[in-house]
This record gives structure tokens, sequence and C-alpha cells, in this order.
């Protein structure tokens, strides 16, 4: 009997050696690591893993949820024109207009003025030809019989033959005018001062644009009674009484 229980007082006190470090070595802070511990060699890394399939596009993800209705906008501003809308479709055919008056030919009209000009001057030059002298001075014929007269029967002569008492109205006219005159010394003009003194005008009232007086000319002669126009075979006028008894030369 004394070796069984010797036997399990030994097995009994080696458990109790085992177990009390165990205790004690919880409650004993250890010693610091770095005076105790070693570094540790690093692992090989291994061999880098395969590249995983490719993740999914959102494609087959659900629609949202519809928002809320947003409150009506402000009116735009008046008079403000909008986009142009669609051409809207044709509308009915109108009736036919009146037909409109035939155009004259530009052409036709053109010759009928130019013959209508060659006529007019072929009834001049056979009118100035009618008479004893004639002469052209520009756009006119200077013609005459010879005939002495007043102003007043000058005037009267001239337009029974279908012309009028001579006036010229440039240097022209009047240096012709002026070789015109042949056995007198002085012709009638076709202008007077009669309404108003020293105001000279023609047949038609117009004042004389053109004048080609002689030195010291006019001056009424002294009496204030000379209200007509002579010319002279030199060229420049004098102003003359109306009753004299001069040349008349007509113009046409």
């Amino acid at each position: 009997m004394a070796m069984p229980r010797l036997f399990l007082n030994i097995l009994l006190t080696s458990q109790l050696t085992v177990f009390l470090p165990s205790e004690a070595q919880k409650q004993t802070p250890p010693p610091h690591t770095s005076s105790l511990s070693c570094p540790a060699y690093p692992g090989v890394p291994g061999i880098p893993g395969h590249n995983g399939l490719p993740g999914r596009d959102g494609r087959d993800g659900h629609d949202g949820v519809t928002g809320p209705k947003g409150e009506k906008g402000h009116p735009g501003g008046i008079g403000v024109q909008g986009p142009p809308g669609d051409v809207g479709p044709a509308g009915p055919k109108g009736e036919i207009g009146e037909s409109g008056d035939a155009g004259s030919n530009s052409v036709i009209s053109h010759l009928l003025a130019e013959i209508q000009q060659l006529k007019a001057r072929q009834a001049n030059l056979e009118k100035a030809a009618s008479f004893r002298v004639f002469q052209k001075a520009g756009d006119k014929y200077l013609v005459s019989n010879g005939v002495l007269g007043s102003f007043d029967e000058g005037l009267k002569f001239c337009s029974n033959v279908g012309a009028t008492l001579v006036m010229p109205r440039n240097d022209v006219e009047n240096q012709a005018l002026s070789k015109f005159i042949v056995g007198a010394s002085y012709g009638f003009l076709g202008a007077t001062d009669r309404k108003t003194e020293g105001v000279w005008v023609d047949l038609n009232d117009e004042p004389l644009t053109y004048l080609d007086w002689h030195s010291g000319e006019p001056n009424s002669g002294g009496n204030g009674i000379e209200d007509c126009i002579a010319t002279t075979t030199s060229g420049p006028w004098v102003d003359i009484t109306c009753d004299a008894n001069i040349v008349i030369i007509c113009e046409i």
C-alpha cells in the first residue's frame, strides 16, 4: 500500500508545479521586447494572382423614381415674338386680272420723234427761204424783207409771217445779227422797259439774261422816252424811241 500512495503523491506534486508557473505568467508583466526579441527574416513574396473578372457596367440597374412636378414658370415679356410657325397650306388661286395696255415700242417712238423734228426744221427752213434775206444763227433763222417800221409795226409784221421780233440770247446770235443788217444802221430787238423804267424784259415779260449795251447806254435820250432797244452794225445795243422807223428783223 506504501508504493501506490507514494506514486500518487509524486503525480500530484508534478501537476501542481506545472500549473503554478502558468498562473504566475498571466499576472507578471512581460519584459521589454526590445531587449529580448530578435528581428524576424521576411519571407519570400509569393507569385501575384490572376486578375479578377470585370465588374458590372450598371446597365442592368433599375430606373430611379420620377421626382415631383415643378412649379409653373413666370410668363415671358409682353411683345416678345416667338419662333416662326410651320408654313401653312397654300391658299386658293386668285382670279386672272385684266390685260394691261400694250406698251409702245421705244425704238419706234424715238424714230417718230426724230421725224417730227426733221419736219419742223424743214418747215422753218421753207419759211425762212420765203424771205428776201435769211441767215442761220445758232438754233434759229434771222429773216427780213427790208421792211421799215416802228416797234409795234414790227411785232405785227413778224407775227403775221409766223415769226417773232428778233431777240439775241448770246454772243453767237448777237454777232450774226449785227452782220445781218444790210442797208440800215439799226434794227429793233424784241424787248422794252415800257412797264418799269430801267427794267428790260422780253416779249414774254421775262427779265433779259443776256445784255450787250453800247458804252453809255441805255441813257433814255435825256428825255426818258427811249423804251425800246436797237442793235447796230457793230453789235452793241442802244436804247431808242419805240416810234423810230427802222428795219424790221424777225426770227424763226
